[in-house]
């Protein structure tokens, strides 16, 4: 059941959706219980093929999509090509939990038909009443007429001969998923729905896994030990309150010709603590408005100054504080975000990969009282002065007021990280802290007041404090580069989180680094290349996020993947995808 339930979902929920937003659930849910534990629905089986058909021509050979048992259904007749389509994993028939290593399981397809018996007979069955016995692919499989243009069919007798298939079932779906959920659907063609307290059993044995293997983990750490048990302390309160609040997980794709799409959902029960934080949607475009456009590999913007987001912050920081317990507050990175309403930061393309990966890095603070978080900042940083920690020297100076920059006096810090000669581990970090902040082996900038908050740079480079301060009264920074744009329009409404890697900088910098090396690759940037984006929203007792890829960005993954294959495989064709099982 294993391998049906991860190959059938996966092969039913690849990539397909067309961008416009679409009515409702997709149709076949309707006959699909409530009481599935997971559910994988196609709104358009015409639509699912062809897109996979389009996704898979950009793809090298080995990394092809197979269509499995669609491609199978594709051309019966008496199929509604242009119908929705759901496989559904039902629970046990005794009521026990799933045996999760079994090779079938409680599985059926909510097949669409124009004609149920020509498409009983296409399969190579006998049409009739009752259950009918099918051929899919090199599977067999039982099939039975469930009324409205659907057959149920499964590899399981007595599961599709319980199956009711009794239609209806859309509003109890819809008010399951809840806003957040639907707005997903809506957007969707292809969805994935997990009755979260149905699979709570198998999700909790999951979790007790982890939590042996990460005490094995511990005790083979040695002084690390505590750290590691503490992180999976933070891990099982995170993943215990999901499974205690969450009502349904989602999953939502979708392809298009701007690109791919991925959504994660989650609904949690009506006052639940969870869905307390969940309360109001954000503006972090708004805060990267505030951070200055220039080429980057990565950026980013958060906003969490709504009532239930400040709660959850909180809240973390408490339990980052827990994890590490025995730290001076100043090593914590917690701390950083005491007082902040939200954050914005670009980490822009170096001059040299060797030079200081962090060097033209601007954040900017949103918060109401900069003036205490300067103070606290500075605290803290003095706190680090001489500290020895792991082999590791920290030389630390805080100046209020120490330069200025576009007439306003702003203040200046250093940090530099010196390792013990005599301590290997030490010496390896120093090769990172290198590569991270160049010969000054630390951050060394500048921090000062701006329009809601304060701007801060991870070197003394009064150019780009220039700009990011002139960026911050104006607000006409990131959020408006026009290729950034272009994703971040796809992004969750009103979002609270958005971050984008700039895929175009990032190999454009490792390619000239590999090129010095005399091991680049003749790879073709597009120079207007848009950024891998990643956003989401907290609203309405929901959670949504959100992952968009851009067409150009596959091709180009793909023209690598492609170079990759020739230079290791010689030329020799890629071994044939496996086929999925029913």
């Amino acid at each position: 059941m294993r391998t049906a339930t991860r190959t059938g979902l996966a092969s039913l929920a690849m990539g397909l959706l067309a961008w416009p937003a679409l009515a409702g659930l997709p149709a076949s849910l309707d006959r699909v219980p409530e009481s599935a534990l997971v559910v994988a629905s196609v709104r358009n089986i015409e639509s699912f093929s062809a897109n996979v058909n389009r996704l898979n021509a950009a793809l090298p050979a080995s990394n092809r999509i197979p269509l499995g048992m669609m491609g199978d259904l594709m051309g019966t007749a008496g199929l509604n090509a242009g119908g929705s389509i759901s496989l559904a994993l039902m629970p046990s028939p005794d009521g026990q939990p799933l045996d999760m290593d079994g090779e079938q399981g409680p599985l059926v397809v909510i097949v669409p038909v124009t004609d149920a018996n020509a498409f009983v007979q296409g399969l190579g069955g006998t049409p009739g009443a009752g259950i009918m016995e099918v051929q899919v692919g090199d599977e067999t499989a039982f099939a039975k007429d469930i009324g409205g243009g659907y057959v149920v069919m499964g590899p399981v007798r007595e599961v599709v001969q319980a199956f009711s298939g009794e239609g209806g079932q859309g509003a109890r779906h819809e008010r399951a998923v809840g806003p957040v959920g639907l707005r997903v659907a809506q957007q969707s063609d292809t969805v994935i729905i997990a009755n979260i307290p149905a699979l709570r059993p198998q999700l909790e044995q999951g979790l007790e896994g982890m939590k042996e293997q990460a005490q094995m983990f511990a005790m083979m750490a040695g002084q690390q030990g505590d750290q590691v048990q503490q992180q999976m302390q933070m891990v099982e309160m995170v993943a215990g309150s999901f499974l205690r609040d969450a009502r349904v997980g989602m999953v939502g794709l979708g392809f298009g010709e701007t690109g791919v799409r991925v959504d994660l959902a989650a609904n949690f029960n009506e006052g639940s603590e969870i869905g307390g934080f969940f309360d109001a949607p954000g503006d972090s475009r708004g805060v990267l408005a505030r951070v200055p456009d220039v080429p980057f590999l990565f950026a980013g913007s958060a906003d969490f100054s709504s009532p239930g987001m400040q709660k959850l912050m909180n809240n973390m920081t408490e339990m980052a504080m827990q994890a590490n317990e025995g730290l001076p507050n100043a090593m914590n990175p917690a701390t950083f975000m005491q007082g902040l309403d939200g954050i914005g930061y670009v980490i822009g393309t170096p001059g040299a990969l060797m030079g200081g990966l962090f060097t033209n890095t601007v954040y900017y603070y949103k918060t109401s009282d900069p003036e205490a978080y300067t103070r606290n900042y500075s605290r803290m940083l003095n706190e680090m002065n001489g500290m020895q920690i792991e082999g590791m020297t920290y030389t630390t100076a805080y100046q209020g007021g120490g330069a200025q920059v576009e007439g306003q006096q702003v203040d200046t810090y250093s940090m530099s990280i010196r390792p013990n000669p005599n301590d290997p581990g030490a010496m390896q970090a120093q090769q990172m802290m290198m590569m991270m902040f160049g010969p000054s082996m630390g951050a060394s900038g500048y921090i000062g007041k701006a329009e809601g908050g304060l701007v801060m740079t991870m070197s003394q480079n009064t150019p780009l404090m220039s700009q990011a301060m002139r960026t911050a009264e104006n607000g006409n920074g990131l959020a408006r580069n026009r290729s950034l744009r272009s994703v971040a329009e796809q992004m969750p409404e009103g979002a609270t989180f958005e971050s984008y890697i700039g895929v175009g900088s990032i190999f454009t910098t490792v390619n000239s680094f590999l090129a010095m090396m005399g091991a680049g690759m003749d790879i073709q940037v597009p120079a207007d290349l848009a950024p891998i984006g990643i956003g989401g929203t907290t609203d309405r007792g929901g959670f949504q996020a959100r992952v968009v890829v851009p067409t150009q960005v596959i091709e180009t993954f793909a023209a690598m993947a492609q170079q990759f294959e020739e230079m290791n495989g010689a030329g020799e064709p890629a071994p044939a995808p496996a086929r999925p099982r029913f």
